[in-house]
């Protein structure tokens, strides 16, 4: 799984208005992921509490009213590495994913304690080779 760590916040205020999703600390499973995720972004009784449901929920998000949907992380969830890295992929898609004047804005925001683990999970960017002269 890659993921764009640009697509994150690390700190700074939450946008206006906002739907505020918060992730409590200790999160330490997907289940824990999952059952924390339900509550704070409402998820329909559809989601089905897997790594795809997930995904195609955070494109969506018409159940909730306020345009802009902000999921605030008061710690970068303890996963196990596999699971850490599905999750940002999954994260950094949908914010991606929305393009501006689309009926929801999603913001994913860190405490800026995690950019550096963040930025050292991230893919590094390939270098392309110099044409030979």
């Amino acid at each position: 799984m890659s993921f764009d760590a640009s697509a994150f916040r690390f700190g700074g205020p939450v946008p206006r208005g906002a739907h505020v999703a918060r992730i409590p600390p200790g999160i330490d499973g997907k289940t824990a992921l999952f059952r924390a995720l339900v509550p704070a972004l409402a998820l329909p009784d559809y989601f089905g509490a897997n790594w795809d449901a997930l995904e195609e929920c955070l494109r969506d998000l018409s159940w909730i009213e306020k345009k802009t949907v902000a999921i605030v992380h008061e710690e970068l969830p303890p996963l196990p590495r596999r699971e850490l890295l599905t999750y940002l992929s999954i994260l950094s898609d949908a914010v991606k994913g929305w393009k501006e004047g689309e009926e929801h804005a999603l913001a994913v925001i860190f405490p800026p304690a995690a950019g550096k683990r963040v930025a050292a999970l991230a893919p590094r960017a390939k270098r392309r080779a110099s044409p030979a002269g």
